[in-house]
């Protein structure tokens, strides 16, 4: 398309802009431009021409340097160096769009969009690419109706584009433009492509290859600073193109003509260097049915042209005829049948224009195959089943659904058209269209659909159809195709059959059975119904029925009937696989009968069909015995088994339970239940009909009865042909047991002894005999609470260590040896009693410590001793305490501050534990907080010295001695009262302190002797201070403190707390003497040895 240019005139504006750039010329700048083009090698070198071969100059470009043709895009690039990163600048440039009213450098575009590996860094200052960036340039509004295929943009390396624009007119025949961008470093390199003018845009004789010289010209006008319009670098460089460098190649239009689609294959060159056409980029190339492509030459030669390749199938050349603009033809040639290739050759220079028409012809024709099979309704029409050499035949039932499979196959060398395919079902239907898989050319869906098949392509379709015949039928049927040549317009036939044989049976089964009484066939019939004799139970019989489930028509018109009877009844309908249950009946045999139930009925109304079954009744007669013993020889069944038996208590005892069947059939989940022994639900197998099995003993015990029994026991069964539970039959056994219950009592006078030494006499203490011993007298009982008499009574008595022995009054044997008085006094009737008397002395010499508790025990037994079930109660005892006078335990001493006022007193107002001296402060903290310290603790308190310390405590006044007593009883024995671990020795301490506290205010108070009889209080103080240890009994001391004994100093203490525990306890049952208070436990206490507390 051919289009003018208008002349532009300068604005105002522009000669504005156009003043700038003269005066931008006259300055110098740190800022350096820089302007490039591409030489990508001369017409003549042997290079591609895709790349700047001798690369960017920034001279003038000639025939030896460059080689471009009308419509290439020249690749310019400006090198910019010493910019200021981050600074906005803007770059304009110009170029010649005319010359001698000739289009030159029409626009401008992409750089490496014809020169397709320029490469815009090569050889530039500086690093490069760096950041790259593009922009679209906008459409120049001087270029009228040019379309551009492709997106035109410019390229930056090393910052960002910011902006493009406005197109400028310096000149009537110049155009110029700027580009605003932000570099990032200090150089930048910006690429564009200047558009050589072609015949393709502005037709012939318009462009510049109509020009001589050098038309192609190129100018940088100046680099700004954007913000303020400095100028930074002086424009006025200009790179030209001579026209002898552009080519104006010749151009072959090569036309594809056939008579049919297809693609046909190419290859060109022009004295051996390959051709392509524009837009193609391999040597191959290839061309459609009417398709036309440019091939474009670059040089003078001779060019051929050669269809190398033809589509598959039966393809020929026909012919090729070549011609040239303004000249004619200068090439043709009709080439004979089945030509596969052929070639055109022309004589070309530069700006020729020929045509050349490459005519092909297609002579196949098709080839219809139809190939039909018959399968079962619910299979696949696959590839294998139509390759398959079977598939021609199926047998099927009445009314069975097959599916036709059909396939029609191009096998020639030519599509078919219009294909359409029929089948006649011979027997059943009219002929009838087959929907077949294809393409779909037209119908309507009640028309036959047109279809087509290319060259080895096939249509498959599929019918089902129902074969709704009397068994034993054949049927052929036959499917037909026609379709049309695609080429030659004629017509092609095919057909082929399948068979169908009705001759598959279907079946019926029939299950009879029948159930006595009420119930369901489903749930409750069986081949055989047992029915109780007499019982007038009803039989009712049932026919189960089965429908094939392979059978295809339903079972229609069903009557049952028990056969020779007039019993009867009819059923549904039923489908393939259906199943039912039809009643007949009922009756009411009273003696065995066997009937055959008989099914009749039709399959879908085309064949007869029968079945039969047959089921029985038995009539029976049951029974069931349950007969129950005692044994005391664990023996069932010797002869000395009774219902009623008489026992000692103790004895053994055996239930013997025999079950048997009286009836004439077998009986199963034979149960006894015996409440009396335990026994529910117990299992007593199965009885048989006959012989061994009918009777079964169960044995179960042995039992010790304790009292008389008599137990009841129910055995049941089932009959296991009716289900019938027998039962429950009863069956009994009493048990008599002999016993009696020996109640033992004994008491012992004195209860207390007060024991004092004739030095140590005080009115409390107990009166002694003439020996200096105390008189005892044992008191024994031995009652029998029945309700048999207790025989052979035998007493035992174990005298206890401490008691003389000396007599007794009821001829009791006395054994020195063992200590101890055996008794016998015989028959005990019920509710009778029998006393025995003990006498003797107790000695508390005899003793390490005189506080003890001495007690004796005796024990009665009948003989055998298991008449007495009840041995609780056979034994007893009774026990003397002795003590050295009243005390109380720390308990009491912890709450009785009237208690501990009365103890300071008697003790000069101060306790002295050896470690510690409870008294009263004569100022804070002189006594309160003396402690053993832990060693588990840290600082100051770590340390495990046996001397005590005195440390500060809480309060913050001084403590009375009563208040310190009430506290060291409450101590705690582990810790301090914030939860600090006492060491060892300070827990060793604190408990015997406060048993020790107790034990002298029991001596002081009361006048209970304690170091009389024990260590006495200054050896007991030296222990607790850690200056003496006991060993063997004997006191130990050390030179101050036993450093090197600690553990046994430790061990002392704790036996010291253990004896005065056992003081403290000894005569806490005797009066003390002080008025009765109550507890008041709430009174001030303060540990002296925790000083949390």
């Amino acid at each position: 398309m051919a289009i003018s240019v208008r002349n532009i005139r300068p604005s105002g504006l522009t000669t504005i802009i156009l003043a700038l750039f003269l005066l931008q010329a006259t300055a110098a700048f740190a800022e350096n431009l820089s302007l490039n083009q591409c030489a990508n090698g001369g017409i003549s070198d042997p290079v591609d021409h895709l790349s700047c071969h001798d690369g960017w100059i920034n001279g003038n470009l000639n025939a030896s340097k460059a080689a471009y043709a009308e419509g290439d895009y020249v690749p310019y690039r400006a090198q910019m160096t010493g910019l200021t990163p981050g600074q906005q600048y803007t770059y304009s440039f110009s170029w010649d769009a005319l010359k001698s009213d000739k289009h030159a450098l029409d626009y401008i575009g992409t750089y490496n969009y014809s020169i397709l590996s320029a490469d815009a860094c090569d050889g530039a200052a500086g690093p490069c690419p760096g950041t790259m960036t593009t922009i679209a340039i906008p459409p120049d509004p001087t270029l009228g109706g040019i379309e551009f295929p492709v997106l035109r943009e410019f390229t930056l390396f090393g910052g960002t584009l910011d902006s493009v624009g406005p197109f400028m007119s310096p000149s009537p025949d110049v155009r110029a433009i700027s580009v605003t961008f932000t570099p990032d470093q200090s150089n930048a390199v910006l690429a564009w492509g200047g558009h050589i003018s072609s015949p393709m845009d502005w037709g012939n004789g318009a462009t510049a290859s109509d020009i001589k010289g050098s038309p192609y010209h190129m100018s940088n006008l100046s680099l700004n600073i954007t913000a303020t319009g400095q100028p930074v670098a002086s424009g006025g460089q200009d790179v030209q193109l001579s026209a002898a460098a552009v080519f104006v190649p010749s151009l072959i239009n090569v036309t594809k003509l056939s008579n049919r689609d297809g693609t046909f294959t190419f290859e060109s060159d022009i004295d051996g260097q390959i051709l392509i056409p524009i837009g193609d980029t391999d040597s191959s190339w290839t061309l459609e049915r009417d398709q036309s492509k440019t091939i474009d030459a670059m040089d003078e030669g001779v060019v051929s042209i050669t269809e190398t390749e033809l589509p598959e199938g039966d393809w020929r050349i026909k012919s090729i005829t070549c011609s040239q603009l303004g000249v004619g033809e200068v090439f043709s040639y009709v080439y004979p049948d089945d030509t596969p290739t052929a070639s055109a050759v022309l004589n070309v220079a530069e700006a020729g224009t020929f045509e050349c028409i490459f005519e092909n012809e297609f002579f196949g024709a098709p080839v219809l195959q139809v190939i039909k099979k018959v399968i079962a309704a619910d299979a696949e029409c696959t590839a294998d089943v139509r390759d398959s050499a079977f598939f021609e035949s199926i047998s099927i039932r009445s009314g069975e659904t097959v599916k036709y499979c059909i396939w029609v196959t191009n096998t020639g060398a030519d599509d078919a058209w219009d294909v359409i395919v029929f089948d006649d079902f011979s027997g059943l239907e009219p002929e009838t269209e087959v929907p077949m898989t294809g393409v779909e050319l037209g119908g309507d869906g009640n028309n036959p659909l047109v279809l087509d098949i290319p060259i080895g392509g096939w249509l498959s379709g599929e019918l089902e159809i129902a074969i709704n015949v009397v068994l034993n039928t054949t049927l052929l049927n036959t499917a037909t195709a026609t379709g049309i040549g695609a080429t030659d317009r004629q017509t092609y036939t095919d057909s082929d059959n399948a068979e169908v044989k009705v001759e598959i049976a279907s079946d019926c089964d029939l299950t009879a059975s029948v159930y006595a009484g009420t119930g369901n066939c489903a749930d409750n019939g069986a081949p055989t119904a047992y029915i109780i004799k007499d019982s007038g139970t009803a039989a009712n019989w049932c026919a189960d029925v089965y429908w094939e489930v392979d059978a295809v028509l339903d079972l229609q018109d069903i009557l049952v009937t028990i056969d020779g009877t007039t019993f009867s009844n009819t059923g549904t309908d039923m489908s393939s696989g259906d199943r039912q249950y039809i009643g007949v009946g009922p009756t009411y045999p009273n003696a065995d009968v066997a009937e055959t139930l008989v099914l009749t009925g039709s399959e879908g109304g085309f064949n007869d069909i029968t079945c039969s079954g047959a089921a029985a009744v038995n009539v029976i007669d049951p029974g069931l015995q349950l007969i129950k013993r005692v044994s005391t020889d664990n023996v069932c069944g010797n002869g000395d088994d009774a219902a009623l038996v008489e026992i000692i208590n103790g004895d053994d005892v055996w239930y013997c339970l025999t079950v048997a069947n009286t009836g004439d059939v077998e009986l199963v989940d034979v149960r006894i239940d015996d409440e009396t022994i335990g026994l529910t639900d117990y299992d007593a197998g199965d009885l048989a009909v006959s012989g061994p099995g009918t009777i079964s003993t169960h044995k179960f015990g042995p039992f010790q009865p304790t009292q008389d029994v008599t137990n009841v026991a129910q055995a049941t069964a089932t009959e296991p042909l009716t289900g019938t539970e027998l039962g429950p039959e009863i069956g009994s056994a009493t048990v008599i047991v002999l016993s009696a219950d020996l109640d033992v009592n004994k008491s012992v006078d004195p209860a207390h002894i007060v024991f004092c030494e004739l030095s140590d006499w005080k009115d409390f203490c107990t009166e002694q005999n003439a020996g200096g011993n105390y008189d005892t007298t044992y008191t024994l009982s031995v009652h029998n609470n029945g309700p048999s008499p207790a025989t052979g009574v035998i007493v035992e008595d174990d005298l206890p260590f401490g008691f003389i022995y000396d007599s007794n009054d009821s001829g009791c044997l006395y054994d020195a040896l063992a200590h101890s008085l055996s008794c016998a006094p015989g028959d005990i009737e019920p509710a009778g009693t029998v006393y025995i008397e003990v006498y003797g002395e107790i000695d508390p010499r005899l003793f390490d410590l005189p506080w003890q508790k001495v007690t004796n025990q005796a024990c009665a037994y009948p003989d055998p001793i298991r008449l007495d079930p009840d041995t609780s109660n056979n034994c007893d005892s009774a026990s003397t305490h002795i003590s050295t006078g009243p005390t109380r335990t720390i308990g009491w001493w912890s709450t009785h501050p009237n208690g501990l006022e009365a103890c300071l007193a008697e003790s000069a107002g101060e306790i002295d534990l050896g470690y510690v001296t409870i008294r009263d402060e004569a100022y804070d903290n002189d006594v309160d907080a003396t402690v053993s310290t832990n060693t588990a603790a840290k600082g100051k308190h770590k340390s495990s010295l046996l001397t005590p310390k005195l440390l500060k405590d809480l309060d913050d006044k001084a403590t009375t001695a009563e208040v310190m007593a009430k506290g060291m009883l409450n101590a705690r024995n582990a810790s301090w009262r914030d939860g600090t671990k006492r060491s060892h020795i300070g827990q060793a301490r604190t408990q015997t302190a406060r048993q020790l506290t107790a034990a002298w205010c029991n001596e002081v108070t009361f006048g209970s002797e304690f170091d009389f009889y024990y260590l006495g209080w200054d050896n007991i103080r030296q222990v607790m201070a850690g200056e003496a240890y006991l060993q063997g009994g004997a006191l130990k001391t050390c030179d101050g403190p036993c450093y090197n004994h600690l553990n046994q100093v430790v061990q002392s203490i704790k036996l010291i707390g253990g004896v005065a525990d056992l003081f403290n306890n000894a005569g806490d049952d005797l009066d003390n003497g002080l008025p009765a208070e109550p507890a008041n436990p709430k009174a001030p206490q303060d540990d002296p040895t925790d000083p949390t507390d």
